[in-house]
């Protein structure tokens, strides 16, 4: 659906390299029909299903933010939206110095150098906290606060992950000397299981600066909101700033009132708040924007509702320390999972009326559900599915999907058991699903189906794939579709998570047919399993000056097959090589489901000839494992098989020889 968006894992890592990518892109606003057009530039409160699950409205009786600056670390705010116009005030933003060729964060003087919201999600965030209350489009937690972006992706360029999380130290640090009362970050990375190495120390060195950050602005009287992450369902790991000390973090919460499958869970979670399918507004200026507000979901949403929160609370109390704010959201919120604490829900669902001292009902779940479409297979005419989610409150007796176009009105009916429809559905043309259930109607938030490209689309690399081959990763890529948009290429390298020092450029000679691919050699003794490449391309502004138009992370493919696990071995030191095993896709879904596979143990075994020795290991999230095996000196072969787990092995002895790189000729069977 065009106005639905998951953002993962919040902004994990570096904010323009590790975002889940919106679900589709934004609609065709060149024309609206006149029921559509009357519901997306008109009041749109109606589908915040997170306003009156926190009683915003009780709350706003007493308290609306007024008096109190927001701070928001992002990718930047569109200070010219009517929900966010006269909200936002200077900050900060990070660029290139054009000297030094470095980054810095430089301190903004108007309102405008922080307004390049490319990717809609500061804005969003944004929206969240303080849209105004104007009658007219959404309304924040805490319409009357102001926003002081720091905007720390800058457009097209890459900031890598070490750099990266000491701008955001530096941008906490930044907002507490400008007076912010409350910090919103909607971005987070891993912080566990990473392996000591070089890299990865300087890493831990910045997440440590981060940390230490959040502790001196909460010293300083300021309250640092963060978002869990997004990586529930996905191996769970620890996250910064989240599991920081002194950030207050959140959890994420459907319209049922149940955290959400995707959302991050540990003793770091204080509190939950909406964060699934939550309507704010879109940036103008957006790559992908269309419509003045679209659903997104993530923790990155339920974070600002906490923010917002405290704003609220804040404005009551400015003479409070954070830790006082932060215990009365905790002890006014509605416990929700098991009594107490727990690292699902933390202290329960924040109640914002609570919080503030109006009278209110207990948060309850809201009669809330979204939509979107697939194109029918075969189809030709405009043929496609309209899905849905079920609203989580009361019994649905049927629904009723309505298609709009300029000149049109079509009309499906279908029972109440029933969560898609065949519908006609032509480019361009909006879509609305009615579930009629035993409290009456629920309308869904209008999707379209996209019809044309919106905003500035950058050059990308086709069908770009990485491989490892002995001791080089190899790249390659069809060429682009026009070729003039990319004057250069560079591929980078990370390791167990953290960006190794190794990368490498391209020049691309327009006289010359386009390259489609490279090779990096990888240093000595790098580990190889959980390694992801990243490709950023360049060209030419207006100006002469390079820049960054594009970048995309690629995922090695397991080559492990049904029930072989050997994947690579590699010399690792002149008596010792290192054995990485992958599980294939079927043994994953069937041994890891859902929870995948971290934790999963098995045997490695080794034959050495008169016996045969027994190595524990234990698989990743992705299910991989490492192994170290002495050899002795002139060994040019091993035999190696997996048993495990669950009963689950490699079958017979697998020959694999020393030093003879992947698995080509070094790894029969993977």
């Amino acid at each position: 659906m065009p106005s639905r968006r998951l953002f993962s894992a919040a902004l994990v890592a570096s904010l323009g390299a590790a975002m889940l990518l919106p679900t589709s892109a934004g609609a065709d606003s060149s024309t609206f029909p006149p029921t559509i057009d009357a519901i997306v530039h008109g009041d749109v409160t109606p589908y915040q299903w997170m306003l009156p699950a926190v009683n915003a409205a009780e709350a706003h009786t007493e308290a609306t933010g007024a008096g109190v600056t927001v701070a928001v670390i992002d990718t930047g705010v569109d200070a010219t939206h009517p929900d966010l116009e006269g909200q936002v005030v200077p900050g900060a933003y990070i660029q290139r110095n054009e000297t030094t060729k470095k980054f810095e964060l430089v301190p903004a003087t108007t309102v405008e150098e922080t307004s390049d919201d490319w990717y809609g999600h500061g804005s969003h965030v944004s929206g969240i906290i303080a849209g105004d209350d104007d009658g007219n489009g959404i309304t924040g937690i805490a319409p009357d606060a102001k926003i002081m972006p720091i905007h720390a992706a800058p457009r097209r360029d890459y900031i890598p992950y070490v750099q990266f999380w000491k701008f955001i130290a530096q941008s906490i640090d930044y907002s507490v000397a400008q007076g912010a009362d409350v910090i919103n970050m909607s971005l987070g990375g891993q912080s566990s299981g990473i392996v000591p190495t070089d890299g990865s120390a300087k890493y831990l060195e910045a997440i440590g600066m981060l940390c230490d950050a959040v502790d001196n602005a909460k010293a300083a009287g300021t309250v640092v909101v963060a978002a869990a992450g997004n990586s529930g369902d996905w191996g769970n790991p620890e996250n910064v700033p989240a599991s920081c000390d002194g950030t207050f973090t959140v959890a994420a919460l459907g319209p049922s009132l149940n955290t959400t499958f995707w959302s991050s869970f540990d003793a770091s979670v204080d509190i939950a708040a909406p964060g699934e399918d939550v309507l704010s507004v879109d940036s103008t200026v957006a790559e992908n924007s269309g419509t003045p507000h679209f659903l997104a979901s993530g923790t990155s949403m339920a974070s600002p509702v906490v923010a917002g929160v405290a704003a609220l609370v804040v404005e009551q109390h400015p003479a409070w320390t954070p830790d006082q704010v932060q215990n009365k959201i905790t002890a006014t919120a509605e416990d929700l999972g098991v009594p107490g604490r727990d690292p699902k829900y933390g202290w329960g669902a924040v109640d914002a009326a609570n919080a503030v001292g109006a009278v209110a009902p207990a948060p309850k779940p809201q009669n809330f559900f979204a939509t979107w479409y697939e194109p029918s297979w075969g189809g030709k005419n405009g043929e496609s599915v309209v899905s849905w989610m079920t609203p989580s409150k009361d019994a649905v007796t049927g629904y009723t999907v309505d298609v709009y176009t300029d000149t049109t009105t079509s009309t499906y009916n279908v029972d109440g058991q029933t969560v898609r429809e065949d519908v006609l559905l032509p480019p361009g043309a909006w879509y609305v699903v009615t579930a009629h259930t035993t409290s009456g109607d629920v309308v869904s938030y209008p999707g379209s189906r996209y019809s044309r490209d919106a905003g500035d689309r950058p050059a990308r690399l086709r069908d770009a794939s990485m491989k490892r081959q002995g001791d080089t990763m190899t790249f390659q890529w069809d060429r682009p579709k026009a070729k003039e948009d990319v004057d250069a290429i560079r591929a980078h390298i990370w390791l167990d998570g953290v960006r190794h020092d190794v990368s490498k450029k391209i020049t691309i000679d327009q006289s010359q047919p386009f390259p489609t691919g490279m090779q990096i050699k990888m240093p000595t003794g790098a580990r190889w399993s959980d390694a992801y490449g990243y490709l950023v391309l360049y060209n030419k502004d207006a100006d002469g000056k390079t820049i960054g138009v594009n970048g995309m992370r690629i995922d090695q493919p397991s080559p492990a097959t049904y029930g072989s696990h050997v994947q690579s071995i590699d010399k690792a030191g002149a008596r010792a090589v290192e054995v990485t095993g992958a599980m294939s896709r079927l043994n994953e879904q069937r041994v890891c489901g859902k929870s995948r596979c971290s934790g999963e143990s098995a045997v490695l075994v080794v034959d050495r000839g008169n016996k045969n020795e027994r190595i524990d290991v234990l698989f990743t999230s992705r299910g991989v494992f490492h192994a170290m095996v002495d050899v002795g000196r002139g060994t040019d072969a091993l035999r190696l098989r997996i048993e495990g787990p669950k009963s689950l092995g490699s079958g017979p002895f697998t020959k694999v020889k020393v030093g003879g790189g992947g698995g080509g000729d070094g790894c029969r069977g993977c």
